[in-house]
C-alpha cells in the first residue's frame, strides 16, 4: 500500500501510455500539450501516417519508451490522405497487427474510433468516407478479441446524421 498521496501517484504506475496515431492524436496532443507532457504520457500521433507504416514502427515505439498502456487511433489518414488503393481489408490488417503486437508484449490497449469527418470539407472530396463507419464498425465488433477495449467517439463529436459537430 503507497502512502503517497493520490495525487501524487502515476495514474498508471507500471510504464507510461503511448497515445499512439496518425493526425487525429498529433492534433490532440498538440492542442493540449499540458495533458501529454507528464512522465505517465508519451504523444506519438505523426500526421499524414498510415496504419501500414503504424504498424511498423510500434512495437520499437513501445520498446523505446516503455510503453505498458496503448491508446491507439488510426486510418483516418489513409482514407483522407489518398492512400492508393485504400481498403477497410488493408486498414484491418494493419490494426490487427498492432494489436496482436500490444497484446503479445503485454501492453493494455484502448482503440478510439475513428472520429467523424464533415463530408462537405475539401479534404473530403472524392475520399471514400464510407470506410470511416466500416472500420468503426469492425473495431466496435473485434478489438476485445485482442484485450483491448473500444472508445466510441461518435456520441460526442457526430451529429445526428453522423457528421462532424
Amino acid at each position: 500500500m503507497s502512502s503517497a498521496p493520490a495525487g501524487d501517484r502515476p495514474l498508471f504506475p507500471f510504464g507510461p501510455i503511448l497515445f499512439f496515431g496518425d493526425s487525429v492524436t498529433a492534433s490532440w496532443t498538440a492542442q493540449m500539450p499540458e495533458a501529454f507532457s507528464g512522465p505517465q504520457t508519451v504523444a506519438r500521433g505523426i500526421p499524414g501516417q498510415a496504419t501500414r507504416d503504424m504498424a511498423r514502427r510500434l512495437r520499437s515505439e513501445i520498446a523505446l519508451y516503455g510503453a505498458r498502456g496503448l491508446h491507439l487511433i488510426c486510418g483516418r489518414d489513409d482514407i483522407l490522405g489518398g492512400t492508393p488503393g485504400v481498403t477497410l481489408d488493408g486498414i484491418v490488417a494493419d490494426i490487427q497487427a498492432m494489436l496482436t503486437d500490444t497484446r503479445d508484449l503485454y501492453v493494455r490497449s484502448w482503440v478510439g474510433s475513428i472520429p467523424p469527418v464533415d463530408p462537405a470539407s475539401p479534404a473530403a472530396f472524392g475520399r471514400p468516407l464510407e470506410l470511416i463507419a466500416q472500420v468503426n464498425a469492425w473495431l466496435r465488433d473485434h478489438v476485445h478479441e485482442y484485450g483491448a477495449a473500444f472508445i466510441d467517439h461518435d456520441p460526442v463529436l457526430a451529429t445526428e446524421t453522423g457528421t462532424l459537430k
